[in-house]
């Protein structure tokens, strides 16, 4: 290779690598711009905690349904927390036991009507032999919890009642007998 040759090569490097540069750096400015927008957002959904209460706490999504869908935002302790935090935190959201012995501070809850505009209009209602409420379907995602009950919150088409299941059946003593 000649040296006129390598000098070429080396300015076209030279010139890349300065393309490059330009493109990180305004990739970083993009993401940075993108990643306030987030927080922006987020911040309307999520209230932020005062200023007393910020170090005691990460934050916390609940993900529940088919589809893994947030239905529940908040905050987790970090940590055991005083009682004059757990006092000042519950003026805040509601605190809800999620498993055996740990708390979370709920400040914002999927709505039945949020749900319709995210997903759609409610499709299915499923209940229990008695009526009760087992879970609904707003457009194609599935939610089991209690809170996403459209029943006398949203139009909803008429409930499919599960039926009982008549065990005495399978179990009765004629059905032992030999």
């Amino acid at each position: 290779m000649t040296s006129e040759t390598t000098t070429q090569i080396e300015l076209q490097i030279l010139e890349l690598e300065s393309k490059a540069q330009k493109k990180k750096d305004r990739f970083e400015k993009e993401y940075a711009k993108l990643t306030k927008q987030i927080e922006e957002l987020r911040e309307q959904v999520v209230p932020k905690l005062p200023p007393e209460l910020e170090g005691h706490f990460g934050p916390f999504t609940q993900v529940l349904g088919s589809d893994d869908v947030p239905t529940a935002w908040g905050y987790r302790p970090r940590g055991h927390l005083p009682e004059d935090i757990w006092n000042a935190a519950s003026k805040v959201g509601n605190w809800e036991c999620i498993e055996m012995g740990r708390w979370v501070l709920v400040v914002k809850r999927l709505t039945p009507q949020e749900a319709v505009i995210k997903y759609g209009p409610v499709t299915e209602v499923h209940e229990g032999p008695s009526g009760g409420w087992r879970h609904a379907t707003y457009g194609k995602t599935e939610f089991y919890e209690r809170e996403m009950d459209p029943r006398g919150v949203v139009p909803h088409p008429t409930p499919i009642r599960e039926q009982r299941h008549n065990y005495r059946r399978y179990f009765s003593p004629s059905a032992c007998r030999h």
